[in-house]
């Protein structure tokens, strides 16, 4: 309140509104920031967890995307949903093991979107993660 102009304190404070689950007022500052033209590493971090959170979130977690991706096992996209579920309970190598299944069962829309959440995990991790080296390889492998 005493310095709204200080970006460094608003992607802090988005940070700290992740943390709490308080979504909503996390993309506000998200919003806010983006409106520069330009994040900075952290502040892309903490946006692409926002978004596989306000996914998981509306999926309704790991146990309701599961059930949902069981009741329809054909629908790649449910698979995809529960990976967001799975990757917002920190469950990051069984999110990317299921979108990479998606990645190369489909050419089509769910490819894409298990691709997009691969990337989106990746950030997340950070670059010198294993998991986000060695899922790159397969990802990259299964691409191309």
């Amino acid at each position: 309140a005493l310095a709204p102009e200080e970006d460094s304190l608003k992607a802090c404070l988005a940070s700290v509104l992740l943390k709490q689950d308080r979504l909503d007022e996390c993309q506000v500052m998200i919003d806010s920031l983006a409106q520069r033209g330009f994040l900075e590493p952290e502040v892309e971090r903490i946006k692409m967890e926002l978004e596989v959170r306000t996914a998981a979130a509306e999926s309704g977690g790991v146990d309701q995307a599961r059930k949902t991706a069981e009741a329809d096992p054909a629908n790649l996209i449910l698979k995809v949903r529960l990976a967001d579920a799975l990757a917002a309970s920190s469950q990051h190598r069984k999110a990317l093991e299921l979108c990479l299944e998606v990645v190369l069962q489909d050419v089509s829309e769910a490819r894409a979107e298990a691709k997009e959440t691969m990337i989106k995990i990746f950030a997340i991790l950070g670059p010198a993660s294993e998991l986000t080296g060695e899922f790159r390889r397969k990802l990259s492998t299964a691409l191309y």
